[in-house]
């Protein structure tokens, strides 16, 4: 009884630690990769990208709680094999397909360990959040490869440029939602009104290349709640959700299966409400409206 009370535990631990609301995020920059450059075909190419893309989170994802595991919390009950599980399977699957995204993976996990150096004292410490969007860059590429898209297709650049921003301005309200628990990321050495600052300024340039259309309506919602400095805990597990919304607006205007949209929008919409119970040390000073 004990042991599968410990089994359990483990699962239930390494279910929360691949941070199930970023999930549909994850597969949704799949679907956009292959929506903006030869179209989506149902076919096992596509789940295969599926599970690559999921499977590159989840190693950058536990690279990253490995490198912080002195966070309390963060590594209680978590399953020995989970750091290298995903990683192996991966490697494996990108062997049989798309060799040269091996490559790519082990630069978006050399990305990760930068990223985690945010911890550190460092001059350039405050900085290394441009970092953070390097993972779903990587998904991209490594997708490109497998479904045999040239990776100088100028539109993976175009949505290369899109996931970039969006992550990195909702990496920082990350920041500042942590700001009791870091020392040196950007709120920290400069505030957080310098920080919403920047946030925003990443979302305006997104606004900008999106130009005017129904997709931006998720983007503008945010830059009003970030002009009003809500909660930054708060704000960033919406800027999660909003992320869906945008991801499927973009996916329905290029012409992707309503449907398939709809579905992917509804499982984005379960997962998300696993953000409040990732085990993290600011979960204490969530708002009651969240």
């Amino acid at each position: 009884m004990v042991t599968q009370q410990r089994r359990n535990s483990s699962l239930k631990s390494w279910f929360l630690l691949t941070r199930p609301y970023s999930w549909i995020n994850v597969v949704m920059v799949v679907i956009l990769t292959l929506a903006f450059t030869k179209g989506v075909t149902f076919d096992s190419y596509l789940v295969v990208s599926i599970i690559v893309g999921l499977l590159f989170w989840n190693s950058g994802v536990f690279l990253h709680d490995y490198l912080n595991k002195d966070v309390i919390g963060r590594r209680t009950g978590f399953p020995s094999l989970s750091l290298i599980l995903p990683l192996a399977i991966l490697v494996i699957i990108l062997a049989l397909t798309a060799p040269e995204a091996i490559l790519i993976l082990l630069v978006s996990l050399v990305t990760v360990f930068l990223y985690n150096l945010k911890s550190k004292k460092l001059r350039i410490s405050y900085l290394l959040f441009l970092f953070r969007p390097f993972t779903e860059i990587g998904i991209i590429y490594s997708v490109a490869l497998i479904e045999k898209i040239s990776i100088f297709n100028p539109n993976l650049l175009t949505l290369s440029i899109i996931v970039y921003l969006i992550f990195v301005s909702r990496n920082i309200i990350g920041d500042v939602r942590d700001y009791e628990n870091d020392k040196y990321t950007l709120p920290k050495s400069f505030g957080r009104n310098i920080t919403y600052l920047a946030s925003s300024v990443f979302l305006i340039v997104l606004i900008y290349i999106n130009q005017i259309n129904y997709s931006i309506i998720p983007l503008l919602f945010i830059l009003v709640l970030i002009y009003l400095r809500v909660n930054a805990y708060g704000l960033h597990k919406l800027y999660v959700l909003c992320t869906t919304f945008y991801f499927s607006m973009l996916l329905l205007q290029l012409n992707v299966n309503a449907i398939f949209v709809m579905v992917l929008l509804f499982i984005g919409f379960v997962l998300y409400n696993t953000y409040s119970i990732i085990p993290r040390k600011s979960n204490k000073y969530r708002p009651d409206w969240v």
